[in-house]
């Protein structure tokens, strides 16, 4: 199923990236994993991400492209089976085509910033995702 899913809400990217708590990993029943923050914040970024979300080979539901992106969601995001729900109740599936406000920001240290997500989650580039997409 394609469709435009636009992504209310705010992300701590800033934050988490100074050194502030780390987003967590959810795991579901079916060993999908999202990265979701772990607090709500005002912080937001202006960057757009566009395309097709999927599940990459270490189980985490990431933006399919050139190279994937590992997206981490904002804090209330749900994971029920293989659906993720943000907290507006927008539900994203793999194969989705979804348009995401937030930044990309190197993994350089992702060990450090994302302590709770597998290493074979880890992209290059990590999508925050932040912001409302009009």
């Amino acid at each position: 199923m394609n469709r435009l899913v636009s992504l209310g809400g705010v992300l701590l990217a800033a934050a988490m990236l100074a050194g502030c708590s780390s987003p967590s990993a959810i795991t579901s029943s079916s060993g999908r994993i999202i990265a979701v923050a772990p607090e709500p914040s005002d912080a937001a970024e202006d960057a757009l991400a566009q395309g097709a979300v999927g599940w990459s080979e270490g189980g985490c539901l990431t933006l399919e492209g050139g190279s994937p992106n590992l997206i981490v969601f904002p804090h209330g995001t749900t994971l029920d089976g293989d659906t993720v729900v943000l907290p507006d109740g927008t539900e994203i599936q793999a194969g989705d085509d979804v348009s995401l406000g937030g930044g990309f920001h190197g993994a350089i240290s992702a060990a450090d910033q994302l302590p709770d997500v597998p290493r074979a989650c880890i992209t290059p580039e990590v999508f925050w995702a932040s912001g409302e997409v009009q």
